[in-house]
């Protein structure tokens, strides 16, 4: 008989014992133990109600399923087997239901029932208690933002700095390196012979006219002392006047066309006629006298002129180069 309620236990609620209780399932769902953090699975027990004493007909077709016998066969089966059990509590004060749990009669003939703890439905196999703590609750602080005062804010202000670039000088500036480029590209090798010599320097007159262009672009005439150019050159000099009418340009170019043989130091060299004017009337005015316009071909030069030997040139051209506006001066025999 234990066989039968065990195996009927798992399929209806109640099964009742004819005469002597009826036993009863209950599921529990799963729950939650927040002190311990456990969390228990779902479960069906079982417990045993004496009072349940009339008959379901549940275990009465048990046995007529198993052994093949009619109803009333199956019921004097059954009631063989409760008796069986009866003399058995009263004799040894217990009777075991297989896996469900044992039963048990006390001084008072009170029948008692004890579960097994392992016993569970298919339904519910392999789901153990397991521990999971709870979460702590973490919150996101915020840490205010410091306002820059007034002094980190001007300072970061003035991380920003605008360049201004202008346009003139960008260009010279351009210019100047393209004639450096040029001066370096077709430059030859030093001679002694002065006349080719001054044929390998017409990179380094483009330089020179560069140079000699630069302070007529950013300054005026009263952009360098007079008196640094007083003080520097020599007097006694010839003096060449001249004028911007176009008359005396003229009759200073054929003077400086009729030289005899003699050697001259150029301070500018194949510039625009205008602007070779223009320069010279700029440095007779700071009071450089001796200054004039040679023109050979469509070559025009500014230079200081009526230097017999090459040793009398080279020293007036080191006297020059001395001063700012005059570096890029050099020697030129004229025939």
């Amino acid at each position: 008989m234990a066989k039968h309620i065990e195996k009927l236990v798992w399929q209806h609620e109640c099964v009742i014992v004819p005469q002597f209780g009826g036993f009863v399932t209950q599921v529990q769902s799963a729950s939650i133990t927040e002190a311990e953090g456990l969390f228990v699975p779902p479960t069906r027990t079982v417990g045993f109600n004496d009072k349940l004493l009339g008959n379901d007909g549940i275990l009465v077709r048990s046995y007529m399923e198993m052994y093949g016998l009619a109803e009333t066969e199956a019921k004097r089966l059954l009631q063989t087997d409760i008796l069986e059990m009866r003399e058995q509590l009263l004799h040894h004060g217990f009777y075991e239901l297989g896996h469900l749990g044992i039963l048990k009669q006390n001084e008072d003939g009170e029948i008692l029932f004890t579960p097994n703890s392992g016993w569970t439905v298919p339904e519910y196999f392999g789901l153990e208690t397991f521990d999971f703590p709870r979460l702590t609750e973490t919150f996101a602080v915020e840490y205010p933002q410091e306002k820059p005062d007034a002094e980190q804010a001007s300072q970061k202000h003035a991380e920003h700095i605008t360049l201004h670039i202008n346009r003139r000088m960008l260009h010279t500036a351009l210019s100047i390196a393209a004639a450096i480029f040029l001066f370096f590209l077709v430059s030859t090798p030093l001679n002694t012979n002065l006349w080719h010599k001054n044929q390998a320097l017409l990179a380094q007159d483009i330089l020179s006219s560069a140079l000699a262009i630069m302070p007529r672009m950013e300054t005026h005439p009263s952009a360098r002392p007079d008196t640094i150019c007083s003080n520097t050159l020599a007097t006694g000099v010839e003096v060449a006047t001249e004028s911007k009418s176009e008359k005396p340009a003229q009759k200073t170019e054929l003077e400086a066309n009729n030289l005899s043989h003699e050697f001259a130091v150029v301070i500018a060299s194949a510039i625009p006629k205008e602007n070779a004017l223009d320069y010279v009337n700029h440095l007779q005015k700071k009071g450089y006298t001796d200054v004039c316009i040679h023109q050979h071909g469509a070559m025009v030069r500014v230079l200081f002129r009526g230097f017999e030997t090459e040793a009398d040139a080279r020293k007036k051209m080191q006297t020059l180069q001395g001063i700012p506006d005059f570096q890029g001066a050099w020697i030129l025999e004229l025939k």
